[in-house]
Parts: structure tokens; C-alpha cells; sequence
């Protein structure tokens, strides 16, 4: 009953959509005129060159000694050579290499002061992305000169008292990250289409809090069909129709711009979680809003404000640590960030996790729908 129901849905919908030719014109012309402007106007926000000699490191430093304390600001002292910037996490370090905002990232382990001070080998990790290799050398050698200084140093002070163990330097494990860029295009080709999506998924929603104004609503609910039923055609429904919007903005986006977004298997896991995610939250906020007024505020203030919080318009890391939480809790953030993680070349086990999030995400919310979809014909009557 349910699936049939489903499908029933699924095809008026699909089907007032195509009669509907300006709001299909609209749905796909204006997510990729906007990704095209957006690609040309901001283009130097990924991909260009730096505007100066001196190349940009990141710096994760884990250590808590003065040692690792005193690497940095070694590195930061290379003012001709090098840009040095701290990071909060290696994954932003790593993120920065894929937007020029790094060349080279240098991470230093928790452990790196307690093994220089015993003696032992110290690990610093030196990573770029393709290209960079000169740069990593570079750097390799202001590390490895900085550990032999300290080893040499601490050989000293430790061989006056008649100690002849002379720790070792710093050891360097250079390390190509492997990861591709991400160019201006594929991010706001991703940041168009996870916005564009969300916006339609809110309108669904709001299809059903306007059917609740009419008799086919009542019609629907007196017959033989189950609340549960209903609510779970309108879950399939907007599934189906976000999935095929979805597959039509990417497939417009590679052939029309041009642009690559990956491993289509990978690309294809993300859209199928985004669109379970989507439907279940349009059926939730359908059912439990009877207000329009409400309703249309939360799609035209809600909308823009997660689009903006999940980085559609402008990269999350450039957020305050607060809303770059927030915008990686909400799932159009989530998907944003996985799918520049599948343009960087980030291998399929790093998106199971937010994939499964997603799908939760999705179920949660249309079985909370379906428990409030119907009570409001049961209080005996619809609010205005």
C-alpha cells in the first residue's frame, strides 16, 4: 500500500513539475548561471597563485613543550622563504593545501619535546600537495637543521656532568598528500547544488502545509490508507524527485561547465543520503507546521541562513570555530564538505560516516513526521 501509494505521489508531483516549464527552466538555469558567475567572480578564493615569493606553510602543533614551541617559531622566523600560520587540526591543515592556502603543512606530534629531551628519535611530518615538492625540501631542511641544532645543543649540556649520550635530531617523514585541488567551480557547483536542494525540499514542505488548507487533505485522510502510509508516500515521493533534481544539476554541471566532482560511485552515495536526509526533514517540518506564514518564513530566513552556514556561498573554514560546528552539524554543510573531500581525491572509507549520518538524519525525521502527520484534522481543524 505504502510503496504503491509512493509512486502514485511520486508521479503527480514529477508530473506537475514538468507542465510547470518555467519553475523547471528556473530550478536548473539558475543554480548553474549563479555557479558560473561565481566561478569567474571569485576565482581567487581556489586555485591562484600566491602574490608573493614567500610560499604559505600550516602548522599543526600538537607538542606542548617549549621545543615544539620553539620549531614554530623557527619556521615563523623564515619570513623570506615562507608564510607560516597555525592550524587548529591536521584535517584543516590539510584542506588549507587544497585551496593555496598552504603549500606545505608541517605537524608536529604530541610527543615531540619528552623524545628530543630523552634522547630519542623525534618524528616531524612534513606533507604537500602535487607540485609543492620544492617547497617541502625546503622546509625538510629548516626541520632537520632545527633538530640537529637542538641535538647538538642538549649533547653539550648533557656531556659537561660527564653524560655521553647525545640525543638525536629531529627525524623528517616527507609525505605527498596525494590530494587533488579544488577549483572555484567545483566547490560552488557543489554549494549550488546542496543549497538548490535544500531550498526544493523545503518547498515540498511547504506543499504540505498548504494541501492541509484544502479538501484533497481531508480526502486523503478519510480514506482507507493509514496516517503512516501517507506520510511515508510523501517521504518516498520527495525522495525520488530530489534524487533525479540532484542528478540532473551534476549532470548539467559536467557537460554544460565543465566541471568534475569526483568518483561518480562516490558522488552518487552522498546525493541518495542528501536526498533521504532532505525528504525526511521536508516530511517532518510539512507535518508539524500548520501555520503558512510560518512555514514560508522558515523556507525564505531558514533557507538562506543554513545556506550560508553551510558554506554555499563562502568556505566553512573561514568561520568562526562556532559556526563552522554548526555548519558541519547541518546536512547541508555535512554534504558540502564531503563531496570537496571526494573532489580532493579522499578515499571512500572517510564518507561512510557522514553518509550514515545522513541516512539517520533522514529516518529519524520522517518517522517524526509520520507520528504528527494527520493530528491536526484530529484536533478538529487546520490552522491559518
Amino acid at each position: 500500500m505504502t510503496a504503491l501509494l509512493a509512486v502514485k505521489m511520486a508521479k503527480v508531483n514529477l508530473l506537475g513539475l514538468w507542465r510547470d516549464r518555467k519553475a523547471l527552466v528556473m530550478l536548473l538555469a539558475m543554480p548553474i548561471l549563479i555557479t558560473a558567475v561565481l566561478s569567474f567572480a571569485l576565482g581567487g578564493i581556489f586555485g591562484s597563485n600566491p602574490t608573493i615569493p614567500a610560499f604559505p606553510v600550516a602548522v599543526y602543533n600538537q607538542d606542548a613543550g617549549e621545543l615544539g614551541k620553539q620549531l614554530v617559531a623557527t619556521l615563523e622566523k623564515q619570513t623570506g622563504q615562507m608564510q607560516v600560520h597555525e592550524v587548529a587540526s591536521l584535517s584543516a591543515a590539510r584542506l588549507d593545501t587544497t585551496s593555496n592556502k598552504a603549500n606545505v603543512v608541517v605537524w608536529i606530534p604530541t610527543d615531540y619535546s619528552q623524545r628530543v629531551e630523552r634522547g630519542d628519535v623525534a618524528t616531524v611530518h612534513v606533507e604537500s600537495s602535487g607540485g609543492h615538492e620544492t617547497e617541502r625540501s625546503v622546509v625538510e631542511s629548516i626541520v632537520q637543521s632545527y633538530g640537529q641544532a637542538v641535538a647538538n645543543a642538549q649533547y653539550v649540556a648533557k656531556a659537561l656532568p660527564g653524560r655521553a649520550k647525545a640525543p638525536s635530531s629531529a627525524q623528517i617523514h616527507p609525505v605527498s598528500a596525494g590530494l587533488k585541488p579544488v577549483t572555484t567551480g567545483a566547490y560552488y557547483a557543489i554549494g549550488m547544488m546542496v543549497m538548490f536542494m535544500l531550498t526544493y525540499a523545503v518547498n515540498r514542505a511547504g506543499a504540505m502545509v498548504r494541501d492541509k488548507q484544502g479538501d484533497l487533505y481531508r480526502r486523503m485522510m478519510a480514506s482507507p490508507a493509514s496516517r503512516y502510509a501517507i506520510a511515508g508516500g510523501h517521504f518516498a515521493s520527495n525522495f525520488v524527485i530530489l534524487v533525479l533534481y540532484g542528478a540532473t544539476l551534476l549532470v548539467c554541471f559536467r557537460f554544460v561547465l565543465n566541471i568534475h566532482l569526483g568518483p561518480v560511485y562516490q558522488v552518487a552515495m552522498i546525493l541518495i543520503a542528501y536526498a533521504l536526509a532532505l525528504a525526511g526533514i521536508a516530511v517532518a517540518v510539512g507535518s508539524w507546521i500548520d501555520n503558512l506564514r510560518i512555514m514560508d518564513s522558515i523556507g525564505q530566513i531558514g533557507g538562506q541562513i543554513a545556506a550560508i552556514l553551510g558554506g554555499s556561498f563562502y568556505p566553512i573554514y573561514g568561520f568562526p570555530q562556532l559556526m563552522q560546528l554548526v555548519g558541519r552539524i547541518l546536512p547541508n554543510g555535512r554534504v558540502l564538505t564531503v563531496m570537496v573531500n571526494c573532489v580532493m581525491g579522499m578515499q571512500t572509507r572517510s564518507l561512510l560516516v557522514p553518509i550514515a549520518y545522513l541516512v539517520c538524519l533522514g529516518v529519524v525525521f520522517g518517522f517524526v513526521g509520520s507520528l504528527r502527520y494527520g493530528r491536526s484534522l484530529e484536533r478538529g481543524g487546520v490552522a491559518g
